[in-house]
């Protein structure tokens, strides 16, 4: 069995190129689905944040290559697209 991939709100927001309060207010909207730590910290699971790019059609330019290599995340967000 794979472990799954979470991610924080600051790196969620780190990888889509938007303000951490920006993904905060999509997961209390109920846009962005999370998994809340007893410490009450989000977390976001990969294939969440991936429908979450599907549904809302959001590929951000710099994802497209890393050192001439497709990202791994825009890769999987893409794949369905094509």
């Amino acid at each position: 069995m794979a472990i799954e991939k979470f991610y924080t709100s600051g790196q969620t927001a780190k990888l889509l190129q938007v303000d951490r309060t920006s993904v905060v207010k999509w997961c209390r909207d109920g846009l962005l689905h999370t998994y809340t730590t007893p410490g009450a910290h989000r977390r976001i699971r990969k294939m969440d944040l991936v429908a979450f790019l599907r549904k809302h059609q959001m590929h951000p330019r710099s994802w497209r290559t890393n050192g001439g290599r497709c990202c791994s995340l825009m890769a999987v967000a893409t794949r369905s697209a094509r």
